[in-house]
């Protein structure tokens, strides 16, 4: 199997602060331990701008009905997104520590779906919300059996919403219209109560009273910018520790090469963060220029 993991890709998340930290340890503002994020290899992380916590609350509202997105709790707090392997893309959506969701492209149906997690399920449980649509509700006798592993089939689905279709995600709700698994419908809605076989190929299942890691925490609720400012403030520490590792790498290099030491720079932000390194570092030193054509198409830079 190919190597899909470079380097140190550790990332974890302070949860009294509500936000991510770039290294391990007690939380440079409070003070807390943190969590360690659970994600997916190789781990390019990125911050979750407006349009797409906008785009996952849309989804949501969407596939489960009006108020899921912002049931999900994930307005006004940090959120990243981390693109994973996959035909076509894949984006697990990170918040307060866990990966809730994941905003995934069919290229069967040619649209946009959203593939909810279990700490997902905990935070839409936690804030009340009954899902209109995209669900089926399972019945009581059936609900050991998801949770050991297996599929609901057909005979212990009671009841379902309108309108869904082979491929669609699903939410499976208990009698009290709590959320207990997801996963991929097999069948139309009119074909899922009454008769047999798979009715929803499950995901994930996690009983309610277990499952509670997903809920936030009250925190303040900022603006975008102010958000990512708290976050970079609360990350200060750690950063200048990196900057100061990497000019000190960096003056050795120059000392060991001398004249050919030059930066390589595509333009992107990693061979931009290099360049100004250098600078930090006290030289001017030559810059080569490298197409960004040989690069992914998903970016990247070749500092």
């Amino acid at each position: 199997m190919p190597q899909v993991s470079h380097g140190n890709t550790d990332l974890h998340w302070c949860t009294g602060c509500d936000v991510p930290l770039i290294r391990g340890g007690a939380c440079p503002s409070c003070g807390s331990e943190p969590l360690r994020i659970k994600h997916t290899p190789p781990g390019d992380i990125r911050p979750g701008f407006p349009h797409d916590i906008d785009e996952v609350e849309h989804l949501a509202d969407r596939q489960w009905g009006p108020g899921a997105g912002r049931a999900l709790g994930i307005h006004g707090s940090p959120v990243l997104l981390n693109p994973c392997p996959a035909p076509d893309r894949l984006d697990e959506v990170i918040a307060g520590g866990h990966v809730i969701c994941s905003v995934s492209f069919s290229q069967k149906e040619l649209s946009t779906m959203l593939l909810l997690r279990r700490d997902g399920g905990a935070r839409l449980n936690g804030s009340g919300f009954t899902p209109e649509k995209g669900y089926v509700v399972c019945d009581p006798t059936a609900v050991p059996f998801i949770m050991d592993g297996m599929n609901l089939l057909s005979p212990g689905i009671t009841d379902c919403s309108d309108g869904i279709l082979p491929g669609d995600e699903v939410l499976v709700i208990d009698d009290d219209g709590r959320v207990i698994a997801s996963g991929l419908s097999r069948k139309h809605s009119r074909d899922m109560v009454g008769t047999r076989g798979m009715g929803v190929k499950i995901r994930w299942s996690a009983l309610p009273e277990e499952n509670s890691t997903g809920n936030p925490q009250e925190q303040p609720e900022r603006e975008w910018k102010e958000t990512w400012d708290h976050v970079v403030d609360v990350n200060r520490p750690h950063l200048h520790s990196l900057v100061k590792r990497a000019v000190s790498f960096i003056r050795d290099a120059v000392k060991r090469y001398g004249p050919k030491a030059a930066v390589s720079y595509s333009g992107g932000k990693d061979s931009l963060a290099t360049l100004l390194l250098t600078r930090d570092a006290g030289f001017e030193l030559p810059v080569m220029f490298v197409a960004g054509t040989i690069l992914s198409t998903r970016g990247g830079s070749s500092a």
